[in-house]
């Protein structure tokens, strides 16, 4: 409470941070009602890039529509890691920006 108190800087609570975990604790109690464990991690997964693209300010309907175009269409090598939110090409980044 004292570095709050002398810090102008500091936030007095830490709502955004738990806003952004909220997300997670949800998606923990949906995972007990996935069929198996793969379906659980897969989850997971879908969780994380959705979130990650959330926080990339990233349209997150138009990106999940090109992504699983782009799965469909294209053979999945090591190379699909750049098309995940975070790495993303500027330009292509800019084709999902919210506006």
């Amino acid at each position: 409470m004292c570095a709050y108190t002398q810090d102008g800087k500091l936030e007095i609570d830490n709502n955004c941070i738990e806003n952004k975990v909220r997300p997670l604790a949800l998606g923990r109690k949906n995972y007990l009602f996935a069929k198996n464990h793969n379906t659980a991690q897969n989850l997971a997964c879908l969780y994380s890039i959705i979130i990650t693209a959330d926080n990339h300010k990233l349209c997150i309907h138009k990106y999940l529509e090109w992504l699983l175009r782009k799965t469909v269409s294209e053979k999945i090598t090591d190379q699909a890691v750049s098309w995940l939110p975070h790495k993303l090409t500027p330009k292509d980044r800019e084709e999902f920006m919210l506006k």
